[in-house]
């Protein structure tokens, strides 16, 4: 909510609910890492009539970096945002202790407790959003109290963003890519980016004063870098 109006000035921007996200229901059994790829296929295949910019953030990343290992003839390019899946889930004990707790008990106390861990700064994103904290808020408790909702991400948790994605299969990943990442990540720690910046090459870009989204607490920061990499010509039109 943060970065797509300003990037609709300049880039068509096609923006689905993951299954069981938002305002989608998940109708089968047979949530996957291999349905959720074919899902996405069959997204791009609806909406884009060339290959697409993919950018995917935690478990998104995670989808999207899958998916570019096996097919990355469908995608022009991978932004990977504070991504699941590059290595093994190790997060902070306090970030663990915080997600259990909320996912367990998602009351606003537990919510609020848990956000200090994904966060570089609580209450200064409060003050920015401002009358758009309480909406944001409700709506992500609304959301994780939902039992569809808790049963499609405890699946796609345990099927496609907590196994790691293999070296050899990243590997594979041959369209440009680059990494951004919150320095303050308590979930999938800086090291983790740098190790696969340094493994395969992928630029990686690391945003200060902010946790694991660096949309949400620095969404201009994260904007410039997008735009610089998206077409630094139409950026630099975009700001003239």
């Amino acid at each position: 909510m943060r970065v797509i109006p300003d990037l609709v000035t300049t880039h068509r921007v096609i923006v689905p609910d993951l299954p069981g996200h938002g305002a989608s229901t998940v109708t089968t059994n047979d949530l996957n890492a291999d349905s959720v790829t074919r899902w996405l296929d069959e997204l791009i295949e609806e909406t884009c009539s060339v290959p697409p910019t993919l950018v995917g953030h935690l478990l998104g990343g995670a989808i999207a970096a899958r998916f570019a290992s096996n097919q990355g003839d469908r995608i022009q390019q991978l932004v990977l945002v504070d991504s699941l899946g590059l290595d093994r889930f190790w997060p902070s004990a306090r970030f663990a202790f915080g997600l259990f707790r909320f996912l367990v008990r998602p009351t606003d106390r537990a919510y609020h407790s848990f956000l200090d861990q994904c966060l570089a700064d609580r209450n200064e994103l409060i003050e920015q959003l401002g009358d758009d904290w309480k909406p944001f808020l409700a709506y992500n408790l609304e959301r994780a109290r939902t039992p569809s909702v808790k049963a499609a991400m405890r699946t796609l948790m345990k099927e496609v963003a907590v196994p790691t994605i293999s070296p050899e299969k990243l590997a594979r990943i041959t369209v440009p890519t680059i990494l951004i990442w919150g320095r303050e990540d308590r979930a999938i720690r800086l090291g983790v980016a740098r190790e696969a910046s340094d493994r395969y090459g992928w630029p990686l870009h690391v945003i200060d004063d902010s946790g694991d989204d660096p949309k949400l607490e620095q969404p201009q920061s994260f904007l410039d870098v997008l735009y610089d990499e998206l077409d630094h010509d139409s950026y630099s039109e975009r700001t003239a």
